[in-house]
């Protein structure tokens, strides 16, 4: 042993000071550990606010693989959520039911069977929403532990005689084992007193909901679903029930029509080599569960992407992501163009689809698989209500925006995508494009042929509500025909449209192909430069600002 551990002079290094090295070693590193540990613990123990089924609420993080709902007016219910290393949640969201419950509004109630039972039909999305949460919050719960392990070392480390010396005056070098305990018990106590107030408290315990709800048989997403061993009141039965009719309604509806929609696949036009084909939709207002209806429509029509004309949400709000979430994760695979109408107004849609690599309004004009876009948002803010608020341009700025856009792009514009028809009017009047698709109206429209000025012809066409909307909220049964366009393209023109129609009672109508043949008309070698001229008065009339309105 002493020839290893000597002194500079070659003196060795007695046994007592080497057992004191040994100590403030592994003390540094003991209280690095357990401070990491303490604050990481306390830091995943922390609440925090999330979005479930279209609400705010605010999660607890638990490690007993449940994700437990407060529900107010109902018993706490749990669901096993088989997350990584049994993390799971508890779940705050009992404010909306209890509130509903007090008021005693048939709106707000039906509003919330509507909201909950559609949960039912599809929560496997909302589930793994809640595991991602989770597991964001772990992990970075576990690198502030692993930075603060590392900044607790570092300081001791770097400290050098300073820090020795103080320890050195804390305890005696001959009693080493004293020094490492009071080490232990020291940094122990930051992760006791960091995590003392998270304790659980005993509380009554879970049973299987069938055993207070029979019904709930009915219902195969509640196999799992266990409730606190507590007496429901007539106000909670009457919650729980309403929301077994709601979800027993829109689960036979929606998996009716998804085969009545299979059973139409013969009437579909089938694209031929070369061509393309992408979907339009528009305003869903939060009616997720009619979206694997609509990728159903994609697939049977050949579609290979969306072209998504907005109103996802009824008031754009954060909380409504399960919405995006929803059309997101069922058009997987399929590239998503989209604009934000004027109830996904706020900021919070446009940045979840732009973090989903969705394509979204760009000033220019954008290509796609070979098709020319123009994507522009709608200005406009709106809530749940109809009224609109101006936005940061007026609708004619808007208009001479994509006017100016489309007839001075170097080529010719085969799509515009805007929220309201009249903002791609002009384009459409001057022949600077193709096809102009808008939304907004819930009402579908045929395609419009329109003889532009320059002698080009361009096409009109205004998608219906997908969602089946009447109102901003459309979650649950169709409350009108729900419709989707599917346009075909060849050499980036559209030069066909089919419109399916997704109605009330169920019944599906597969519209007829329709051929479409915008742009110039062929000419003979000697009027194509008679062509070239019109584009040209055409572009010199619109930098004038002499163009019609």
């Amino acid at each position: 042993m002493d020839g290893h551990h000597r002194r500079e002079n070659d003196e060795p290094i007695p046994l007592d000071e080497l057992y004191w090295e040994m100590t403030k070693k592994i003390g540094a590193a003991t209280f690095s550990v357990v401070a990491g540990f303490g604050v990481g613990v306390a830091s995943y123990n922390r609440s925090f606010d999330a979005e479930v089924a279209g609400s705010f609420t605010s999660i607890s993080p638990a490690s007993d693989g449940y994700a437990t709902a407060e529900l107010g007016v109902l018993p706490d219910a749990r669901i096993p959520i088989h997350t990584p290393f049994g993390l799971g949640a508890t779940v705050d969201v009992g404010n909306s039911l209890t509130e509903a419950s007090a008021v005693q509004s048939s709106e707000m109630i039906d509003a919330l069977y509507e909201s909950y039972g559609s949960l039912l039909v599809e929560p496997d999305i909302e589930i793994n929403e809640l595991r991602d949460n989770l597991s964001d919050h772990l992990r970075f719960s576990m690198l502030l532990g692993m930075l603060t392990a590392l900044g607790v070392g570092g300081a001791i480390r770097f400290a050098g005689k300073e820090m020795s010396a103080f320890l050195s005056s804390l305890a005696d070098k001959k009693h080493f084992t004293t020094s490492l305990g009071a080490a232990f018990l020291a940094s122990s106590a930051v992760a006791v007193v960091a995590t003392e107030s998270y304790t659980p408290i005993e509380q009554v315990g879970f049973v299987p909901i069938v055993d207070k709800v029979p019904r709930a048989a009915l219902v195969p997403e509640l196999a799992d679903v266990e409730i606190r061993d507590i007496a429901l009141t007539a106000a909670g039965e009457r919650l729980i029930n309403g929301i077994i009719d709601s979800y027993l309604a829109s689960e036979v509806f929606y998996t009716d029509l998804e085969q009545t929609i299979e059973s139409h696949a013969s009437e579909f036009h089938v694209p031929e080599e070369g061509q393309k084909v992408g979907m339009s939709l528009s305003d869903r207002h939060l009616n997720y569960l009619v979206d694997k209806s609509l990728r159903k429509i994609a697939d049977l029509g050949g579609a290979s992407f969306v072209m998504d004309l907005g109103d996802d949400t009824s008031s754009g709000s954060s909380s409504e992501e399960f919405s995006l979430r929803s059309l997101h994760e069922v058009f997987k695979g399929m590239k998503i163009l989209v604009i934000t109408g004027n109830h996904d107004a706020g900021g919070d849609v446009l940045r979840y689809w732009e973090d989903n690599d969705a394509i979204t309004a760009d000033d220019e004009v954008i290509t796609f698989e070979g098709i020319t876009f123009i994507l522009r948002n709608d200005p406009h803010d709106s809530d749940f209500t109809p009224e609109r608020k101006q936005g940061d341009i007026s609708d004619q700025e808007l208009t001479d925006d994509v006017t100016k856009t489309a007839c001075e792009s170097d080529e010719r514009v085969n799509v515009i995508m805007v929220a309201k028809k009249s903002y791609a009017s002009d384009a459409i009047a001057q022949g600077c494009a193709d096809l102009a698709l808008s939304g907004d109206t819930h009402v579908q429209t045929k395609p419009s042929e329109v003889l532009g000025e320059n002698g080009a012809t361009g096409y009109e066409l205004t998608n219906g509500t997908s969602g089946g909307a009447s109102y901003a909220i459309a979650l649950g049964k169709l409350r009108r025909p729900a419709s989707a366009t599917l346009v075909t393209f060849e050499d980036g023109k559209p030069v066909g449209v089919q419109i399916v129609t997704l109605n009330t009672n169920g019944v599906v109508e597969v519209g007829e192909y329709t051929l479409l043949n915008p742009g110039l008309p062929a000419a003979p070698e000697s009027a194509a430069g008679k062509a070239d001229q019109i584009m040209k008065n055409n572009k010199e009339k619109l930098e004038s600002g002499d163009f019609r309105r």
